[in-house]
């Protein structure tokens, strides 16, 4: 097994601080106070109004699709650099890829259809 050497360890704490920075923003004072509005939706928290509703359940439906599409990306991308050049491993992991572009490009579609028929009905 190969020893990394003592440059990548800060390359690692680098990009480790750097993910991990935003986290640190929530100590301070100004969102301490607003932690009850953190967990919640802010366009569907105290709303009566069944367009509204409706309009953020297909907005948070959409976006679990999306995390969705995002976590069978990395699937693929996984797959194909751990294919080992078996030619059959790298072809389903092309075709997950494609899959996943034609779904991105269709959750784009229906979040823009669907904020034009939300905004229409205001």
């Amino acid at each position: 097994m190969p020893s990394f050497p003592k440059r990548s360890n800060r390359r690692i704490l680098v990009i480790l601080g750097t993910l991990f920075a935003p986290l640190t923003a929530f100590a301070q004072g100004s969102a301490v106070g607003n932690l009850k509005t953190l967990g919640s939706n802010a366009n569907f928290a105290g709303q009566t109004d069944p367009r509204i509703i409706v309009g953020s359940i297909i907005n948070s439906a959409l976006g679990l699709v999306g995390v969705a599409l995002v976590g069978f990306m990395v699937y693929a991308g996984f797959t194909w650099m751990t294919a080992g050049g078996e030619s059959d491993k790298i072809e389903h992991a092309k075709t997950t890829i494609k899959n996943c572009i034609i779904g991105l490009a269709i959750i784009l579609m229906a979040y823009a259809i669907a904020n034009f028929v939300i905004n229409a009905l205001k």
